[in-house]
């Protein structure tokens, strides 16, 4: 198969009019022949590129098209609760509206129309780039197209011949009853399958209805409006996210006359100017109580400004619920303004609603005191500084405040509660006429800058503590941070060069590094917080130290999206995972010795059929209690002799102290106590095990806690089967629980929406998560052979 090479692009911006399609391209036979486009009136190419944030038409704008000689105009909402995602979006989930998607790139399949020498555009192009054409490709494209799919003109651009792969089966809905009547009126299907004769249909998923105006002779019955293709949203397509109709592609229309919001038309700019208005728009702007009388007749207030009733003044401070932000790549698609260039510490934005902000008296980038106590205004209360942003429309009916899973732990600290729903107090924060200077920013004339900061490795089997990652520490404080003392960061190992080159376990290659701040030196001053500034504080690795871990940093700083084993929530076996955390809690409270807790071992024992997620289930119980996992092969342990042995033993024992507090994993822990052969039971290595698990609680100060995992507990040696507390058995799924795996495993997975994981649950009697894991599996690859097979 021939590669095509991208030839660098150059956008020329016309009016198409109204008998040709907006986004659609145009490009001359000249520079068609640079692409290896044979002679042919239609095809296809991709133009990637950056996307435009700066433009007026931002991420949530809408894209409207009335016709001059019709009365019916429509606008159709790509950024709306339906359809909330761009376009032009590459990987987005359909399962989840916070999905991970890259914002900055643009990678658009487009619809290209060839011309010939005589055409006006082509003699125009030849005239007005006679040099430039020479080295680039001239594609020609309308206002229409750069607003929909958020594109400047200033920006660098490439473009590309490509081969679209051909589609089973298109849902599209029907926005406006009129458009739907049109539809049945022109016998649309007899329609769509001239029109494929003739030449392909691009349509792609979340976008409109993308095929080339039909002509006047082939409409009889009903007149054209160019509105209607806006009307029509492509739901689903399979089974690719985007291609071309055949003849045998099947069309499902889906029309509903219950809408969601009524679309009013709007009329679109240049991006990089505001679009005109007749009058001062309010829309977008707060106004204060006392301010209201005073607005003239001609303007109209807000509808969000109106009933919304103010906080009364009383004592009590506000609390608000949490809703924790999975990545932080999420912030940029959930904040209504996103900034390409980060002024303010990402891990303490608390994301908060227009009617939340109103309803408290909070403005955007308001400065604000964050707690999990009654009262922050207590002496020594565990309290940090937060900047509050407003979240985007599409989350507008929400009363919750949205944070990073960061914050919420370094204000909990340690082993909260999984799941535990509480409140967090808010409040403005007053510096009290102290004033720092500034920083990097203005908001940090109130929060003093640090001059030095001690932290220490935290100590973790993900990573080799005597490791050097200063590039990227340099690269964490690129941004400001704020840092309190006790504080957990989590630095990102990609950011440093060295980290793969020195580490070469491959399972100590953790995307994250954790530090714990130990020190911080600075001016004098009632809020606990300062500021690291990359200029005016000298940070110091100070040695390592034991602490919990915010285990879910390690999906919260991925740029992939989240998968099944990337969660706490574990579909389809969450109640194993309950009941396991249920039991390991009990171990970790503090003051466990007046509880007469160092007596007891904290040993579990974890049995089911192989692939029953034994080891998924660790994994996931010690992320919701911020314990490191320090997973341990039984069958590694053999030695020549049993004194072997015993010394390997001792020494995994005593690396998890070194880890605690830790979950140690023990897999395959009935291969432990047996001979070199594993037939008979070895009394010696046994006893061994039972008498460093009686010791273990007495050797560290954090709590360390045991799982062994095996298939059978018939297979273990009596005396380690005694050493084991408690056991939990892992049946196999039932159907409803197989249903719900399926859910979780698909969540990072674009399928049909006519899949049902009830009907697949029903045919996989007796299948474990290993099981269903490679069912996933094995039908995505027979999905990937397909569309290879294709070229």
């Amino acid at each position: 198969m021939k590669v095509q090479q991208r030839k660098k692009a150059l956008l020329n911006v016309l009016d198409f009019g109204d008998d040709s399609h907006p986004l659609h391209l145009i490009i001359t036979e000249n520079h068609a022949r640079r692409l290896d486009i044979e002679e042919d009136n239609f095809s296809f190419v991709t133009l990637a590129g950056k996307r435009c944030f700066e433009a007026d038409i931002g991420r949530d704008s809408s894209l409207s098209f009335s016709s001059p000689n019709s009365t019916h105009s429509s606008k159709t909402n790509l950024s709306s609760p339906s359809h909330p995602y761009p376009p032009s979006s590459t990987n987005p989930d359909q399962n989840d509206s916070f999905s991970q998607y890259n914002p900055d790139q643009l990678d658009i399949t487009a619809c290209v129309k060839i011309i010939d020498r005589e055409h006006p555009i082509s003699t125009q192009v030849e005239a007005d780039f006679p040099e430039i054409s020479s080295y680039c490709v001239v594609v020609t494209c309308s206002l229409q197209f750069l607003s929909h799919y958020q594109i400047s003109v200033d920006d660098d651009f490439f473009v590309r011949k490509i081969t679209v792969f051909q589609l089973q089966k298109v849902v599209i809905g029907v926005a406006e009853e009129k458009t739907f009547e049109w539809l049945n009126k022109i016998k649309f299907d007899q329609w769509l399958q001239t029109k494929v004769c003739q030449h392909p249909v691009l349509v792609r998923t979340n976008d409109i209805f993308l095929a080339s105006y039909p002509e006047e002779d082939s409409l009889t019955e009903a007149k054209f409006d160019p509105a209607y293709f806006f009307d029509m949203i492509i739901l689903e397509a399979c089974p690719l996210r985007q291609g071309i109709i055949t003849v045998n592609t099947e069309i499902i229309f889906s029309y509903s006359k219950e809408k969601d919001e009524i679309f009013e038309p709007i009329h679109l700019e240049m991006p990089g100017k505001r679009p005109k208005s007749n009058g001062l728009d309010t829309t977008n702007y707060f106004v204060s109580d006392f301010c209201q009388p005073l607005i003239p007749d001609s303007l109209k207030l807000n509808a969000k400004t109106i009933g919304v009733q103010k906080l009364s003044a009383s004592g009590s401070l506000p609390s608000f619920d949490v809703e924790v932000v999975q990545q932080e790549v999420l912030w940029r698609k959930l904040l209504n303004t996103p900034q390409r260039d980060i002024t303010f510490d990402p891990m303490n934005i608390i994301g908060m609603t227009k009617n939340t902000m109103l309803h408290n008296g909070f403005f955007e980038e308001s400065l604000v005191k964050v707690s999990f106590e009654s009262n922050s205004k207590i002496e020594n209360v565990h309290y940090r500084i937060g900047l509050v942003k407003c979240v985007s429309d599409t989350v507008e009916k929400t009363n919750k405040v949205f944070v990073s899973p960061l914050l919420v732990f370094n204000l909990q600290k340690t082993h909260y509660k999984h799941g535990h729903k509480t409140p967090l107090i808010i409040e403005k924060y007053h510096c009290d006429g102290e004033k720092f200077g500034t920083a990097s920013s203005s908001w940090s004339t109130a929060i003093p800058v640090a001059t030095e900061v001690h932290m220490s490795v935290v100590n973790s089997p993900y990573y080799h503590v005597k490791g050097v990652h200063t590039e990227a520490v340099k690269a964490f404080f690129q941004v400001p941070r704020l840092v309190t003392k006790d504080d957990i960061l989590p630095i990102k190992s990609s950011d440093d060069p060295e980290f793969l080159t020195v580490t070469v376990d491959a399972d100590k290659r953790n995307p994250v590094v954790f530090y714990k701040v130990v020190k911080v030196d600075g001016p004098k001053a009632t809020v606990p917080c300062y500021i690291v500034d990359k200029v005016r504080t000298k940070v110091v690795q100070f040695g390592s130290c034991h602490s919990y871990v915010p285990a879910l940093a390690l999906s919260y700083l991925t740029d992939g999206p989240l998968t099944y084993w990337d969660q706490t929530y574990l579909h389809g076996m969450n109640k194993y995972a309950d009941h396991l955390e249920k039991i390991i809690r009990p171990h970790l409270q503090h003051g466990i010795d007046k509880m007469g807790y160092r007596e007891v071992l904290p040993t579990i024992l974890l049995t089911g059929p192989s692939g029953c997620g034994k080891t998924t289930l660790a994994i996931t119980v010690a992320k919701r209690l911020h314990l490191h996992i320090y997973k341990v092969n039984c069958h590694m342990l053999y030695g020549e002799a049993s004194g072997a042995t015993e010394s390997r033993l001792r020494n995994i024992i005593s690396s998890a102290t070194t880890y605690s507090p830790c979950i140690l994993l023990l897999h395959s822990i009935h291969a432990l106590g047996k001979d070199k052969e594993r037939n008979t039971e070895d009394p010696r290595v046994a006893n061994t095990f039972r008498t460093c698990m009686q010791d273990l609680p007495k050797q560290c100060e954090y709590p360390v806690v045991v799982i062994g995992t095996t298939s059978s507990a018939n297979k273990l040696a009596a005396d380690v089967h005694e050493t084991f507390l408690h056991q939990l058995q892992i049946e196999s799924p039932d159907e409803n629980e197989r249903a719900e795996m399926l859910d979780g495993l698909l969540q990072s997975v674009c399928y049909a929406g006519d899949l049902s994981g009830q009907y697949l649950a029903q045919r996989t009697a007796g299948f474990v998560l290993g099981d269903m894991t490679a069912l996933v599996s094995h039908a995505k690859r027979e999905a990937y052979t397909q569309v290879l097979k294709f070229w």
